[in-house]
């Protein structure tokens, strides 16, 4: 692929996947606050925990759907069409079988989880119940879409994946506003089946596209692509367990030491940082295909690449935690109502350890780039036991503020240790990456206005109003818009893209 082309796709599908996350995130603000005075923080918490006990299932891909990014994009280079059939059918093929058996045993004994693992409020028991089976096709439909999907995203078409999960996501707000008010909590789920089978038919057709000559009904089985893509597959898998560990697990402690509107709270919470999240990560996601080309013969240019990349990600991480430590009582009182202290204090938790979970974003994603399995199971194998050794022992000391502090801590550390120890593996020292007149001030800006601004609103009888918001805003734009155009990689970027638009004209 020319330069210039891979460099398009990249801004192209970096641009999509940030217009993703910002229409995903507003479509879930409304979701959430007519869920909460609909059904109320109850039924909101056994939403959240059963789509957290049948994520349980996605066990059965065995890595599958995350592998093929990689080997779409392997196969691909190599102008491989008939081994790329094979892949994609193996791929289907296996996963139609593994998710099969699974969902069969998690529904057979998903009412002892409930019931007995997670504990739930017996007043709650038969609507969670009701609503699993639903969310176990949810996964399996989920899953088999995530095939073509990933021929999007091996194929560096990531912006098409986004237009696919944008119009979606919308059908699913609306067709929650038209069910619920009928059906209940279970109205939701029918919308969520309804979304993930159109989001998996869209994905089929697209991602069929760009195949030649694939024949779904035409038996392509390949034993060594199979051996393949499970020997890789197996350890994205070990990596996806430890993290499904963690939600679930956190979920799980917290209504244990908390009860179910802790968990409700915290679930926003969560959603809303994984959304800010989701505008950095969703960015650096689009180096996977690239890191695999470029790490079979130019080393050298993946370390640029993640040198690029990590600066920026800093200015970018930022700019959007200190808004979200900034804003975090506002958020609460103009989203659920109130300043609720379940909501504004794991947000806050949050917040500081996405901080540092954002930064291994480059880590990550390049790490999958090159293979670097090892590495990744590692690091997530202390999480996810640092997290639940941590979120029991600070459960029974402090209740539920114990457990999140214990997840917030697990993932920071672990996600420090992948920045150090993946640079140490390419040699790039963090000196090579920031510098220490510009990032290192835009930083302690950003503390000190979090610092000032938490305790300001937790301190002193605030009045949460709009000209309350607007004021806040102005300050905040004031403060950090100049930082941000200090980033020497991001002003070189702004200066290409410029030159190559003047070289069109």
């Amino acid at each position: 692929m020319p330069e210039e082309l891979s460099h398009k796709r990249i801004v192209i599908n970096a641009i999509a996947a940030t217009a993703q996350v910002i229409v995903v995130g507003v479509s879930y603000v409304f979701l959430y606050i007519y869920l909460l005075r609909t059904l109320g923080e109850s039924q909101l918490g056994v939403y959240t925990l059963v789509l957290s006990t049948s994520s349980i299932a996605s066990l059965a891909n065995f890595g599958i759907t995350s592998s093929l990014v990689k080997f779409v994009a392997d196969y691909r280079l190599k102008a491989n069409h008939e081994e790329l059939n094979k892949l994609i059918f193996t791929s289907l093929i296996s996963l139609i079988v593994f998710f099969a058996a699974l969902i069969m045993v998690a529904y057979a004994f998903g009412w002892f989880i409930i019931e007995h693992v997670v504990e739930i409020d017996k007043d709650y028991v038969q609507l969670a119940l009701r609503i699993l089976p639903y969310s176990l096709l949810c996964l399996f439909i989920n899953e088999l879409g995530g095939v073509f999907i990933s021929i999007l995203e091996g194929s560096q078409r990531n912006y098409i994946r986004n237009i696919i999960y944008i119009v979606n996501n919308l059908l699913f707000l609306v067709l929650t506003f038209v069910l619920v008010p009928k059906y209940g909590l279970v109205g939701v789920a029918y919308a969520q089946v309804v979304q993930s089978s159109l989001i998996s038919i869209a994905g089929f057709f697209t991602g069929k596209s760009l195949l030649k000559d694939f024949n779904i009904f035409k038996w392509n089985w390949d034993k060594a692509i199979f051996k393949e893509i499970i020997a890789y597959g197996s350890k994205f898998q070990v990596v996806s367990i430890f993290q499904m560990l963690y939600e679930p697990a956190t979920k799980t402690l917290l209504t244990k030491f908390a009860g179910l509107p802790a968990a409700a709270y915290y679930d926003m919470a969560t959603r809303l940082v994984n959304q800010l999240r989701g505008l950095i990560a969703n960015a650096n996601q689009v180096l996977i295909p690239v890191i695999a080309h470029a790490a079979q013969n130019h080393m050298d240019e993946v370390r640029s690449l993640y040198r690029k990349a990590l600066s920026i990600t800093l200015t970018a991480n930022i700019f959007l935690i200190s808004a979200i430590l900034g804003f975090g009582s506002l958020i609460s009182f103009f989203w659920i109502g109130h300043q609720e202290p379940k909501f504004v204090f794991p947000l806050c938790v949050l917040s500081i350890s996405l901080f540092v979970n954002i930064l291994s974003g480059p880590a990550f994603f390049c790490s999958l780039g090159e293979g670097k399995m090892n590495l990744l199971v590692m690091i997530n194998f202390f999480i996810a036991v640092a997290n639940i050794t941590g979120g029991i022992l600070l459960g029974f000391l402090w209740g539920g503020k114990g457990v999140i502090l214990s997840w917030g801590i697990s993932y920071a550390v672990g996600s420090l240790a992948l920045i150090i120890l993946y640079q140490k593996g390419i040699k790039v020292k963090f000196r090579d990456v920031f510098s220490i007149k510009e990032d290192a001030v835009f930083f302690l800006i950003s503390v000190v206005y979090c610092a000032v601004t938490v305790y300001i609103f937790n301190h002193f009888n605030i009045q949460y109003n709009l000209k309350t918001l607007l004021i806040n805003i102005v300050i905040y734009l004031v403060i950090f818009i100049p930082n941000i155009f200090l980033n020497k990689n991001l002003k070189l970027i702004t200066q290409k893209l410029l030159h190559r638009n003047t070289d069109k004209d």
